[in-house]
C-alpha cells in the first residue's frame, strides 16, 4: 500500500509541474495566478478592469504568443485596476516571449500598460520582463514612487515610459533600446547598485533627473542625455558616451575606463575625486564646469576647454588639483580664445618642454588661448617652476590671440636649423624664445626669409614669434 501512494503522489507532482494555463481576455474579479497553474500563456491581450486586482504568485512564468514586430496588435497586459508582481529572490516571476527569439532586441509583445488615468496601481520586485516593444508604461503623472526591487530586464525597446519617481534597487538592464526616456513633465529615477550592459541609451530626459549610486554602466551607446543628475561611486566602462549635452552633473568618486568618450559636453557641472583611463576624451568641460582633485591618466585626449563664453574666475579655479598626465594625443586641449592658467594641476614631469607638448592652444593654433602651467616634482606635491606664456589679470595681459602669425617654419620638428618663410617683403625681426619667456635668439630680414640655428639649444619646445604679429609658433628641437 505504501508503495501505491508513493506512485500516486510522484504521477501528480509530473502532472504538475508539467501543468499549463492558456488565458486571454478580461478579469472581472479578483484573481491569483498560481505557481501551481504556471506557466500562464497569453494568447491574447488580458485587461484587468477596475477595482479588481490580479495576484501572481512568486515563481509564476507568463509567456506571451509571439507577434510581429510593432504591428498594432501585439498582446499586452493592462491594468485598469490592481497588479501585485512581487517575486522572491529564489521564485522570481517572469514575463517572457513564449517562443524565444533568435534575435536578443526582437521585441515580440506590447508589455504592461498601466491605466493611471483609471486609478490603476502597480506592484512590482524580484520581476524578469523580456522582449517587449514598450516594456512597463503607465498614461498618468504619478507623484509617488514606484519601486523595482532585484528586477531584470532584456530586450526591450523600453523599459520604462512613465512620468513617475522610479527607485531601481538590485536591478539588471541587459541589450534594451532605452532604459527610460521622455519624461518630459515629470519623472526622476534613483538607481542603487544595478547593472546596465549593451543598452542602446540608459536614461535621456527626465525632467527631474537623476541619482546614481554604486551602479555599473558597461558597453552602452548611450548612458546619460539631457539630463541632469548626481553619481556616486560608479563605474562606466567601454560605452560609446557617458555623458552627453547634459547640464547640472554632480559627479564624485566614479571610474571611467575605455570609453570613447567618458563626459562630453559638460556645462555647469561639477567632478570631483574620479579616475579617468584609457578613454578616448576623458573630458569636454563647457562653461561653469568644475573639475577638481581628478585622475585623469592613460587617455587619448585629457581635458578639452571648449565654448567660447567662459568667464574666468579670479585664481582660475575652474580646473585644479588634478593629476593629468600621460595622454597619448594631449593632457591639454584648449578649443576656446581664452587664456587659461591650470597652475594648480600636476602633469607628472619635471621637464616643462614636455608638459608644454601635451598642451595645445595658441602656441599650435592662434585661434586658441595660451595655457599657463606650473611643473611639480614627481609627488605632485612641490611647485618647482610656473611656466607663464601670458600675463593673466595684468595690465599688460593679453585677453586674447586675435591676429594671424604671417610666416611659416619648416622643418619643424628640426635637428640643427628652422627656416622661416614670412609674407612681409620688408624690415621683420623674429625672436625665439624659451617657454619660460626669455629671449634666446634674434634674427633680422628684409627679404621674406630667415632661419635659426639649434644646434647650441637642448632638445626641447621653443616660441617663434615675429614683430609684425601678435602670433607665435610653437617649433621643437629634438
Amino acid at each position: 500500500m505504501k508503495r501505491i501512494l508513493s506512485l500516486v503522489f510522484i504521477v501528480f507532482t509530473v502532472l504538475s509541474t508539467n501543468a499549463s494555463t492558456v488565458f486571454s481576455g478580461g478579469i472581472f474579479s479578483n484573481t491569483t495566478w498560481t505557481l501551481a497553474n504556471s506557466p500562464y500563456i497569453l494568447n491574447g491581450s488580458v485587461v484587468i478592469f477596475p477595482g479588481k486586482t490580479l495576484t501572481i504568485e512568486p515563481g509564476v512564468v507568463v509567456k506571451v504568443a509571439s507577434t510581429s514586430t510593432n504591428n498594432g496588435e501585439q498582446i499586452y497586459l493592462e491594468c485598469r485596476g490592481n497588479l501585485i508582481a512581487e517575486g522572491t529572490s529564489n521564485k522570481p516571476i517572469s514575463f517572457i516571449p513564449e517562443t524565444k527569439p533568435s534575435n536578443a532586441f526582437e521585441q515580440v509583445w506590447y508589455g504592461i500598460r498601466i491605466k493611471g488615468t483609471q486609478g490603476a496601481s502597480a506592484k512590482f520586485k524580484n520581476i524578469e520582463l523580456n522582449n517587449s516593444y514598450w516594456g512597463i508604461s503607465n498614461d498618468a503623472i504619478l507623484y509617488d514612487s514606484v519601486r523595482f526591487e532585484s528586477c531584470k530586464f532584456s530586450g526591450n525597446n523600453y523599459v520604462f515610459s512613465m512620468g513617475v519617481p522610479l527607485v531601481l534597487t538590485d536591478c539588471e538592464f541587459v541589450d534594451n533600446g532605452v532604459v527610460a526616456t521622455l519624461m518630459l513633465q515629470y519623472g526622476s529615477a534613483t538607481v542603487n547598485n544595478c547593472t546596465f550592459k549593451r543598452n542602446g541609451a540608459c536614461f535621456s530626459t527626465l525632467s527631474n533627473g537623476i541619482e546614481a549610486y554604486n551602479s555599473t554602466f558597461e558597453n552602452n551607446i548611450n548612458c546619460f542625455l539631457l539630463m541632469s543628475g548626481k553619481f556616486r561611486n560608479c563605474v562606466f566602462k567601454q560605452n560609446e558616451t557617458v555623458f552627453q549635452e547634459n547640464g547640472n552633473l554632480d559627479i564624485e568618486s566614479c571610474e571611467f575606463i575605455q570609453n570613447k568618450f567618458a563626459i562630453k559636453g559638460f556645462a555647469g557641472s561639477t567632478c570631483r575625486f574620479s579616475s579617468f583611463s584609457q578613454n578616448e576624451v576623458a573630458i569636454i568641460a563647457e562653461p561653469g564646469s568644475i573639475i577638481q582633485n581628478n585622475t585623469i591618466l592613460n587617455n587619448g585626449v585629457g581635458i578639452v576647454l571648449g565654448g567660447n563664453s567662459w568667464v574666468p574666475a579670479a585664481g582660475f579655479d575652474e580646473v585644479k588639483d588634478n593629476k593629468i598626465c600621460y595622454n597619448s594625443l594631449y593632457n591639454i586641449e584648449n578649443q576656446t580664445d581664452i587664456n587659461w592658467s591650470l597652475a594648480k594641476n600636476c602633469f607628472c614631469s619635471i621637464d616643462s618642454a614636455t608638459i608644454d607638448a601635451g598642451i595645445y592652444d595658441g602656441y599650435d593654433n592662434i585661434t586658441r588661448g595660451l595655457v599657463n602651467f606650473m611643473v611639480f616634482d614627481s609627488t605632485c606635491v612641490q611647485a618647482l617652476q610656473m611656466v607663464e606664456k601670458v600675463q593673466l589679470n595684468g595690465p599688460t595681459g593679453l585677453s586674447k590671440i586675435n591676429s594671424a602669425v604671417n610666416f611659416k617654419v619648416y622643418p619643424n620638428p628640426a635637428n640643427e636649423y628652422i627656416n622661416i618663410q614670412s609674407d612681409v617683403i620688408g624690415n621683420e625681426q623674429f625672436q625665439l624664445y624659451n617657454l619660460q619667456g626669455q629671449l634666446l635668439k634674434s634674427v633680422s630680414s628684409e627679404i621674406g626669409m630667415a632661419s635659426f640655428d639649434l644646434t647650441d639649444l637642448n632638445v626641447g619646445i621653443y616660441v617663434i614669434r615675429s614683430s609684425n604679429s601678435v602670433g607665435a609658433i610653437k617649433v621643437q628641437k629634438n
